[in-house]
């Protein structure tokens, strides 16, 4: 089996795994496949991602999260930014919202934000349990290939 399919299947798979971990599917996380094709067809027009396609976090046209085998890319504030996984080295940490007056729990409890520090790239994921998954699968990376 060539090496790079090999990698990406590696990939699929402890992606997978780690978002079945965190009950992913019962929240509003998307498997790339089950996605309607008007949301696919958002995302492919806006990104031309590297990788098999394999969580996506949707909020709409404007706000949306996909990770691949290979990157995390992320839309909003009308700019695409992106990351490969390969380089996160698990520094991963919550961007906590601007003060508003909130403590400082409610801020990370509230933050949309992830920060992958070693790439300079924020991505965005719903607030709570889905971007507490979300950092805990990019903390994941790099993968070693069994």
């Amino acid at each position: 089996m060539n090496q790079n399919i090999k990698r990406d299947k590696w990939y699929e798979n402890r992606i997978l795994w780690r978002a079945e971990q965190h009950k992913l599917f019962d929240k509003r996380c998307l498997r790339y496949v089950d996605a309607p094709e008007k949301v696919k067809e958002v995302i492919e027009s806006c990104s031309k991602y590297k990788g098999i396609p394999v969580l996506l976090f949707f909020r709409n046209s404007e706000l949306w999260t996909l990770l691949t085998t290979n990157e995390v890319v992320s839309f909003y504030d009308g700019k695409l930014r992106s990351g490969e996984l390969d380089l996160v080295q698990k520094k991963v940490k919550i961007k906590r919202n601007g003060s508003n007056g909130s403590n400082q729990s409610n801020s990370v409890k509230e933050s949309e934000f992830i920060s992958l520090a070693n790439l300079g790239v924020t991505v965005w994921a719903p607030a709570g349990s889905e971007l507490f998954a979300l950092m805990n699968i990019l903390q994941m990376f790099p993968l070693n290939i069994k």
